[in-house]
């Protein structure tokens, strides 16, 4: 009977295996959604908006739970939120092309790209606009957005594994996976790696990701501690980020050392949170939350507050506009 339960838990346990593998290898076969002579859809525009609408979703009903209420307009407050994505992600791309950017200028600037380290920032500035409009202590809205952050990026990655970007390098270990298809961008930029084994740094820092999510909820659960989360993801996420670009491939075109940004990043986080919290107020603190913070309570929200799901699901649809709508040839916003 023990052997029999065994054989079965194994059977199973292969079996999950199985399907996980026939997944991945379904994500990354095609990029494509659609195309026509004149546009290409992606299906990183599907990920990166379910992404937005985690992130949107989940920030303001943290914001809600804990008691505060937003005074301006949904549109105003994601309209920010947004603005400086783009805007960020902009001007962030133009450093990681160095001084050929302003050979080509519109011709860079016309190309599409998603860099975590600018959208991590441009959340912080957008964030500190929000707090200081809404009257919301900044260290509870970072917690909002830390918390809601990272399951956005859990569903980015996939995305990115998906469209063929952030790829790792070539790699002999066991869990390896290959690209096929010539429209995947690994391949448009370097077609020598096709069928070539390599390592799948966007499923890794998914997972990580989905596993930050799931510690920030139970933190949320044992101790409502202001600042925890904020501290917690800038130690473990750019520590994460520290040792994953190691294994990351080296793209000749980027001129910045993503190594260095997630050093930068931690040092300077953990040195604004003190100065902060010894100098100008004790940000640790613990607001207790107005209600059960939960599934349930977060549909209930989401049904209840119809304003914000409107709002929620244009800017939605804007994203999946901005990252899945390709001109002529992909990679790019028009032409």
């Amino acid at each position: 009977m023990i052997r029999l339960k065994k054989k079965l838990l194994f059977s199973i346990f292969f079996f999950l295996i199985h399907q996980c593998k026939e997944v991945i290898r379904f994500l990354n076969k095609n990029p494509l959604l659609f195309k026509t002579k004149t546009i290409h859809i992606v299906y990183f525009g599907i990920f990166a908006a379910v992404g937005v609408f985690a992130f949107s979703s989940i920030f303001v009903f943290y914001i809600d739970a804990k008691g505060y209420t937003f005074h301006y307009s949904y549109f105003i407050i994601f309209g920010i939120i947004f603005i400086c994505l783009v805007v960020f992600n902009k001007i962030f791309h133009i450093f990681t092309i160095g001084r050929d950017f302003f050979s080509r200028p519109f011709f860079y600037l016309n190309q599409t790209a998603m860099y975590n380290q600018s959208g991590i920032l441009a959340v912080i500035i957008s964030l500190l606009i929000i707090s200081y409009l809404e009257n919301i202590p900044l260290i509870i809205a970072l917690d909002g957005a830390a918390f809601a952050v990272v399951a956005a990026l859990f569903f980015g990655r996939i995305g990115c594994f998906n469209f063929g970007c952030c790829f790792g390098k070539p790699s002999n270990n066991y869990f390896t996976v290959t690209y096929t298809n010539l429209n995947s961008k690994i391949l448009r930029l370097y077609p020598e790696l096709k069928d070539v084994a390599i390592i799948p740094t966007q499923l890794y820092s998914a997972l990580f990701n989905l596993i930050l999510f799931i510690l920030f909820t139970i933190i949320i659960k044992l101790l409502p501690l202001n600042g925890s989360i904020t501290i917690l993801f800038i130690v473990l996420y750019n520590l994460f980020r520290i040792i994953i670009e190691s294994y990351r491939f080296n793209n000749d075109s980027i001129k910045i050392n993503f190594k260095k940004i997630a050093y930068f990043y931690l040092i300077i986080g953990l040195i604004l949170i003190f100065i902060f919290n010894k100098f100008f107020i004790n940000i640790f603190k613990i607001t207790a939350f107005q209600y059960n913070f939960s599934i349930q309570n977060y549909i209930l929200f989401l049904l209840k507050n119809k304003d914000a799901l409107c709002f929620i699901i244009l800017f939605t649809f804007l994203s999946f506009i901005y990252f899945g709508l390709h001109g002529k040839k992909l990679g790019r916003h028009f032409n």
